[in-house]
């Protein structure tokens, strides 16, 4: 991502929620403070934040997928925790 989209999706990104379906064409990650931030760029350009470390550990995975094979369709699904917390994770459609 260039810095540019970075500096769009810190200011203006749209959060991720539960149902969302997107095509993720790139996925990067950025510190705001002590914080890690999950950028996802749609192939519309539409960028996407999150602090879901679900979905930030998944990144790693989600890139090379991306690298090897281009643009990947993923829903948005929401998971609880054994401790009842509510969690964000990505699956590949």
């Amino acid at each position: 991502m260039t810095k540019r989209e970075l500096f769009n999706a810190k200011n203006n990104g749209r959060a991720l929620e539960e149902g969302l379906h997107l095509t993720v064409a790139e996925c990067e990650t950025y510190q705001d403070g002590d914080k890690t931030i999950g950028v996802l760029k749609a192939e519309d350009g539409t960028m996407y934040t999150t602090i879901s470390q679900t979905v930030i550990d998944s990144f790693d995975d989600l890139g090379d997928i991306i690298e090897e094979d281009g643009p990947v369709a993923v829903t948005v699904e929401c998971g609880v925790s054994n401790s009842g917390r509510k969690y964000y994770q990505l699956h590949i459609d």
